[in-house]
């Protein structure tokens, strides 16, 4: 009978024992567990950034960097538009600038496209005209049938269809302060249905519906979902927010949410398709916003050029979480005109500024990136007590 009773006891410890265990080893396990999570939620470690002024071959210092844009099949090739200098092209991504103004009449150039099917294919906005190259810049022809005299501020490339390219302008008058050539630059056309008369700075095409257009100008941010037939001001306007909108970016992955910059020292952000909008400040002070990329490998992460008289408010900035929180991104100078990411590696920003040139960055070698699957989301992080302590295990 004692041993009887000593048995059931024995097994009754054992019992209690192997429950410890597995609760003890369940616990440890959720410290490794990865547990699906919905929407786009792909994880990418920001890296420090370190920046490197590449002027060589540059004229002049002194005049402003005024648009960037990378070829995207061959990323060590990117083009720089300088105010009374022209274009320049680097081949070494950076090391080494060449000056390309054969057939340039116009020096003060605003604004740069490359032709993402035909890179050598090169398109550059001036104070008057719309020039374009199709040998990579080394000649440049005059597209001026519809256009003339209009400061071309801005310039956006269909991505599906190259033949179709829109212009913007900040003198337009007479209506025509967007154009839209349906033939490679050969003719233009001014769009006016639903546009108001108002400066464009920024347009920006969505890759995934290049029917869906916006435009940033000194009145709001338009929008067209029909390709320019038909524009509508969005609730992001000057009556609103009492700014002009100076650079607008589309999440890649979503037409309805986009970023506007304006020249209150804030982002805006719109989910929606521009019927709502919530802001964020970039910095101190009240800079222009003149510039916005977003990381297309992780569209949570969003740089802003800002143009301030005051280098600690001018500069680059990032912002992790959408546009919530922005913190400076190691560049700190006064006058950011334009970004530029690399598509293929989004550390690689080149940042053009009026008067020291163009910066690239690089991660630093302390930097380390962290790469998780896609719409995955660590959810415990917390390590319990080691199973081997536990008397009696």
């Amino acid at each position: 009978m004692v041993l009887c009773r000593a048995k059931i006891w024995d097994r009754r410890s054992k019992v209690k024992k192997i429950l410890v265990f597995v609760v003890v080893l369940a616990v440890a396990l959720s410290s490794c567990f990865i547990i699906s999570a919905p929407g786009n939620n792909t994880a990418k470690a920001v890296v420090p950034l370190q920046w490197t002024q590449v002027n060589n071959g540059f004229a002049d210092g002194q005049h402003g960097v005024s648009s960037l844009a990378i070829d995207p099949t061959d990323t060590e090739v990117v083009y720089a538009a300088k105010n009374f200098d022209g274009v320049y092209r680097t081949t070494s991504g950076g090391s080494l600038w060449i000056q390309m103004i054969s057939g340039l009449t116009e020096p003060i150039v605003r604004s740069l496209a490359v032709d993402p099917t035909n890179t050598q294919v090169v398109y550059a906005g001036t104070s008057e005209y719309v020039f374009k190259s199709t040998n990579g810049g080394s000649l440049w022809i005059r597209m001026n049938n519809g256009l003339v005299n209009k400061n071309v501020s801005c310039l956006a490339i269909d991505p599906t269809n190259t033949q179709v390219i829109y212009a913007g302008t900040t003198n337009g008058g007479s209506g025509t302060w967007i154009l839209k050539s349906t033939n490679g630059g050969g003719l233009w056309t001014p769009i006016v249905n639903g546009f108001t008369n108002s400066m464009v700075y920024s347009l920006a095409i969505y890759p995934g519906n290049t029917q869906v257009i916006y435009a940033a100008t000194n009145i709001g941010v338009f929008k067209s979902t029909n390709g320019g037939g038909l524009w509508g001001l969005t609730t992001l306007t000057l009556a609103s927010t009492h700014t002009y909108f100076r650079s607008v970016a589309i999440d890649p992955s979503n037409g309805q949410v986009f970023y506007a910059g304006a020249e209150d020292g804030y982002v805006y952000k719109s989910i929606d398709g521009g019927d709502s909008w919530i802001q964020s400040g970039v910095t101190t002070g009240t800079p222009d916003i003149l510039a916005l990329v977003i990381d297309p490998t992780n569209t949570q992460v969003i740089y802003a050029g800002a143009s301030s008289s005051s280098s600690s408010n001018g500069g680059v900035f990032r912002s992790t979480n959408g546009g919530s929180s922005w913190s400076p991104a190691g560049l700190a100078v006064p006058y950011i005109n334009c970004l530029a990411m690399d598509a293929t590696n989004s550390h690689v920003i080149y940042a053009g500024t009026d008067y020291n040139g163009v910066y690239k960055s690089g991660a630093t070698s302390s930097g380390t990136e962290l790469l998780l699957a896609a719409s995955w989301n660590l959810v415990s992080v917390a390590y319990p007590l080691p199973v081997a302590s536990i008397p009696g295990l």
